[in-house]
Formats: structure tokens, C-alpha cells, sequence
């Protein structure tokens, strides 16, 4: 038995099925059609699987045993996927059983960097403007959607694919606006179980690429939670956001100055804030009918209440009566909406009242 050694021949499109292989530490723990992990043709750690194995006389070898090449070891389809599995064509030369094949492009559902980045951007569409599409395009994109938001996974997908052609700040971006859209689906508890842990967890993974949404979203999700070291995150994630230029944390910044949340009160400081959102929305639409409805409120408010500015209840009815016809004009998802329609309409009449009162009684 000394005078032979057991060999394994495997089988891949980068294997060539008549190389001999030892196993790595000798003992005979592979079958046949067992996947496993090898050095293929290109010298590059590959999968494959066991095609046959034999015993074979070691004077007969082609090389030294010491020279012969190894099997590393068994494929392990959870741990191993992000390190081998580079592109979809691997599953296409049945190389996995009909199941296996079935549970990895459930749980993975690999495709062309190129074909995903389109296909993300048409999601994001359907997302923000549903359509008649939008409820399939939802249920068939939310897996890929959950795969490509783990970042061994994605960067898998697209280690191979054109990098020397990207950019790593677009991939990194690319990455964030993907975990940033499942946090979002994910808070909202759409097509998939609400789990605000989960939504921490992708917001701060998003962070990493420096991206304002993804310090906004935290910063929400710890305003919700009323206690002190929350709140101060929540400080902390809106003021990255604002300087990032994002509206949504400016005025949200506004809001926490204004009634002294994570941060000392500061009437101010809230009024520039609102402001600078105010204005900020509108140099970038050009024009004030497109102002996004919750900044119009809170600049209604600046002279509705006299914030820093002295009061004007025609300029505050200005605000408020755009800010109401922009609820019903704009394409804005707005969170709490009706509780805002409904302050819009007390605002107005309460304005009304008072410049009746100044310019009829």
C-alpha cells in the first residue's frame, strides 16, 4: 500500500480532468462528485468537483509528491462563497446538484456588474415612483437587493468584472445606495420583516462610504429611541449629514436646536438652519413651488412664531399655503403626512385670522 498513493482527478471549466490531485494532509476524506477547493489551471484557488479517484503507483507520478498539487479543501457553500464564487458562469457547467444550484441563486442570485448596475438603478425608480410593475419588480428584486447588501458579496461580484475600467469611489457609492434603499424597505417593514436593528446595521455600513442618506437614516432611527445617548447619535449622524449638504438633515438639525433634543436650545441656530434648507432647495429647483413641503413649514414657522426673525404672518401664510399645495403637486414620500396637512391647515386660518384682524377689523 506504501508503493501507492490516492489521487483525485476534478472537473471545471478551468481544470484540466486528467491532472492527478493529493488530498492536503493525505487521508482519504473526498467522494466523488464532492465539491472542493483546488489551484486550477491558472494557478488560482477554484472550485471543482471530485470527477473520480483511484489509487495510483507513486513511482508512476508525474511529479514528486511533495510537487503534486492539493485539494486545500471541501467546498462550503455558506463560508466559502465569498471568496471563490466570482461570477455566475461557475453554476452553468453543473458543477452543483439541481438543489444547490436552486439555493444559490435564491440566497445569491449572481449576475454582470454591468447588468446589476442597471437593474438597480430601474428598481430605485419603481421604488420611488410605484407603478403597475411595482409590486413584482419588488418581490423578484428584494433577494438580490438582500445579497448584494452584504459587502463580501458584492465585492465578489465585482472583483473580476471591468474593475480596472471603475471607479472605487462609484463602487463604494454604488454599494452604500444599495443598503441605504434595503434599510429604508426594511424600516418600513415592505416585502420583508421590520427589524430597526437590521436598518442600524446597513446605515452604518453605508456610512463607510461617507454618504449623507446613510448618516440621516441613523440619525432617524435614533430619534426614535428617548434617551439621552441616542439622542445625542442622533445629533451627531444629522450634523455629518447637513455638512454633506443633505436638506432633510438641515432642517432636522433645525428641529433638534429648536426644542433642545441632544443639544443645547439654540432659536437661532434653528432659524439659520431652517433658512439655509429653505433656501438650498430652492436655488436647486429654481423655483418656490418646488421647495420639498416640511422645509416651506418649518420657514413658515421662522415668522409665524418670530424664530429669530421678527413675526410676519404674511410671510408665514405664504410659506404654509405653498407648503400645503406642494402636498398635493409634489412626487415627495413624506412620513406623517395627514399630521402635516393638518397643521398646515390650523397654520393657515390661524394666520388668516390675524391678518384679517390687522388689515378688516
Amino acid at each position: 500500500m506504501n508503493d501507492s498513493v490516492l489521487v483525485y482527478y476534478l472537473q471545471s471549466e478551468d481544470f484540466d480532468d486528467v491532472e492527478m490531485y493529493l488530498s492536503n494532509n493525505g487521508d482519504d476524506i473526498y467522494k466523488e462528485n464532492d465539491l472542493v477547493i483546488a489551484e486550477n489551471r491558472k494557478g488560482e484557488r477554484d472550485i471543482a468537483s471530485i470527477r473520480k479517484k483511484e489509487l495510483y503507483p507513486i513511482k508512476y507520478l508525474p511529479f514528486k509528491i511533495e510537487n503534486m498539487k492539493k485539494i486545500y479543501k471541501k467546498f462550503d457553500i455558506k463560508n466559502d462563497f465569498s471568496k471563490y464564487i466570482t461570477n455566475k458562469y461557475k453554476f452553468e457547467y453543473h458543477i452543483l446538484s439541481k438543489e444547490e444550484l436552486s439555493e444559490f441563486y435564491e440566497r445569491y442570485r449572481l449576475v454582470d456588474y454591468n447588468d446589476f448596475e442597471m437593474e438597480f438603478q430601474r428598481a430605485k425608480t419603481f421604488f420611488q415612483t410605484p407603478s403597475r410593475e411595482f409590486l413584482f419588480h419588488t418581490s423578484t428584486f428584494m433577494p438580490f437587493l438582500l445579497s448584494m447588501s452584504i459587502p463580501q458579496n458584492y465585492s465578489c461580484m465585482i472583483k473580476t468584472i471591468y474593475m480596472e475600467e471603475r471607479n472605487y469611489d462609484s463602487i463604494d457609492q454604488l454599494l452604500s445606495d444599495i443598503q441605504i434603499l434595503l434599510a429604508q424597505l426594511i424600516y418600513e417593514g415592505r416585502f420583508i420583516q421590520r427589524n430597526l436593528q437590521d436598518c442600524i446595521s446597513l446605515f452604518k455600513e453605508a456610512a463607510k462610504a461617507n454618504t449623507a442618506a446613510a448618516y440621516t437614516g441613523l440619525a432617524y432611527l435614533y430619534l426614535e429611541n428617548n434617551n439621552f445617548n441616542e439622542l445625542t447619535k442622533a445629533f451627531t449622524n444629522f450634523n455629518k449629514a447637513a455638512a454633506l449638504g443633505d436638506l432633510n438633515a438641515i432642517y432636522k438639525l433645525g428641529d433638534l436646536y429648536r426644542y433642545g433634543i441632544g443639544v443645547e436650545k439654540d432659536m437661532k441656530m434653528a432659524s439659520d438652519l431652517y433658512l439655509r434648507a429653505y433656501e438650498a432647495d430652492y436655488e436647486k429647483f429654481i423655483s418656490f413651488y418646488n421647495v420639498n413641503p416640511p422645509i416651506l413649514y418649518r420657514a413658515g414657522d421662522i415668522y409665524y412664531y418670530g424664530l429669530n426673525k421678527p413675526v410676519d404672518y404674511y410671510t408665514a401664510f405664504y410659506f404654509y399655503n405653498t407648503a400645503y399645495r406642494e402636498l398635493y403637486l409634489s412626487r415627495y414620500r413624506i412620513k406623517n403626512r395627514q399630521e402635516l396637512i393638518d397643521n398646515l391647515k390650523k397654520k393657515i386660518n390661524l394666520c388668516q385670522a390675524q391678518l384679517d384682524k390687522k388689515y378688516f377689523l
